[in-house]
């Protein structure tokens, strides 16, 4: 297969999990996620998921400019693969296609997306001022999202860690920032954001930010 040209892909975050939803869609048996499941052809498909989603419609959104942070993204992504799982069951020939196509998705936006410009941070002051703030945590092998937040953090011999809380009240240490953990807290004063991204052009060039009404 030649390769892809990527010369117009933006280097924001938001272009680069662009690029790595791109791929992910050419992958073998990805069609099956590119488009919405058809509600003639799948009529319980409606009443069992409770918010459908697909590749497509992600991507759409992201050119868009629908989408703040590249962790909203793989968020939703995420979606994709928890929806079939939980319609067709674990060990459905579909959910392994899923499951594949979840692994490339998730190592190529590691690869790609640096952390923490992920959540839409251009760098990650260490210190105390995070506790207290909201968290979303990935486990890979759930293949889920658990919310929490921040309530501890330490310094070792130049080692900063922080303690997350989840909901069921499970701590654990993370060093932060990562890419399996995104801080979805107002943190406006503790670092200062990356540039607003609004969207791109279909082969991946970035559109201009808009002129003030």
């Amino acid at each position: 297969k030649a390769q892809q040209d990527t010369s117009m892909v933006d280097d924001h975050p938001l272009g680069r999990v662009a690029q790595v939803l791109r791929d992910t869609m050419e992958r073998a048996g990805a069609f099956i996620f590119n488009e919405p499941v058809d509600p003639v052809q799948v009529p319980e498909y409606d009443e069992v998921i409770d918010v459908p989603m697909d590749l497509g419609t992600i991507l759409h959104r992201l050119l868009d400019g629908g989408f703040q942070t590249a962790s909203e993204v793989h968020r939703e992504v995420t979606r994709v693969w928890s929806n079939c799982a939980q319609f067709n069951g674990q060990e459905s020939e579909i959910t392994k296609v899923a499951v594949r196509l979840c692994k490339y998705f998730d190592k190529a936006y590691k690869d790609r997306v640096s952390a923490p410009g992920h959540m839409g941070m251009k760098e990650f002051p260490h210190g105390k001022a995070w506790i207290g703030l909201q968290t979303l945590t990935y486990w890979e092998m759930d293949h889920a999202w658990y919310s929490g937040k921040i309530v501890g953090y330490r310094c070792e011999e130049g080692e900063h860690a922080y303690e997350l809380m989840y909901d069921d009240g499970e701590k654990e240490w993370m060093k932060l920032p990562i890419h399996e953990v995104a801080i979805i807290d107002n943190w406006e004063g503790i670092t200062q954001p990356t540039e607003p991204w609004e969207g791109a052009d279909e082969r991946g060039g970035r559109r201009p930010p808009r002129s003030p009404q």
